[in-house]
C-alpha cells in the first residue's frame, strides 16, 4: 500500500492498494489507477502483446540466471538488458500513441 496525492485532480490524499488493468484497444492494455475521490485517471504504463511477450521472455531468462555462471551468465544478462531496453522503447511509443489518440483522459 502506498499513500498517493491526487496532484492533477481534486488534491486529496488516498491509499493506493492496487493498480487496475484494462484493455483500451484491440491489443493494448492500460495499467494505472484512479483517484477514489474524483476518479482522475493516472497512467502507469501501456503494453501490447509484443511487449508482454518480451516481458515473459525476460522473466524466463531471469530464472535461468540462478543456474548459470561465467560466460553463459554474462551472455544471458546482456540479453536481459537488451530486452529491457526494447520493452522500455515499446512502452514509451505506446504511451506517446495513447496521448496522441486521446486514450489517456
Amino acid at each position: 500500500m502506498q499513500r498517493v496525492y491526487c496532484s492533477e485532480g481534486c488534491g486529496k490524499e488516498f491509499v493506493l492498494v492496487r493498480y487496475t488493468v484494462s484493455v483500451d484497444t484491440d491489443d493494448i492494455e492500460w495499467t494505472g489507477f484512479h483517484c477514489p475521490h474524483c476518479n482522475h485517471k493516472y497512467t502507469a504504463f501501456y503494453t501490447n502483446s509484443g511487449i508482454r511477450s518480451l516481458q515473459e521472455l525476460q522473466r524466463k531468462l531471469l530464472v535461468k540466471t540462478g543456474k548459470q555462471t561465467g560466460k553463459q551468465l554474462k551472455i544471458t544478462l546482456r540479453h536481459i538488458s537488451d530486452l529491457k531496453n526494447r520493452i522500455k522503447v515499446g512502452m514509451e511509443r505506446l504511451k506517446q500513441e495513447a496521448s496522441e489518440q486521446g486514450w489517456t483522459k
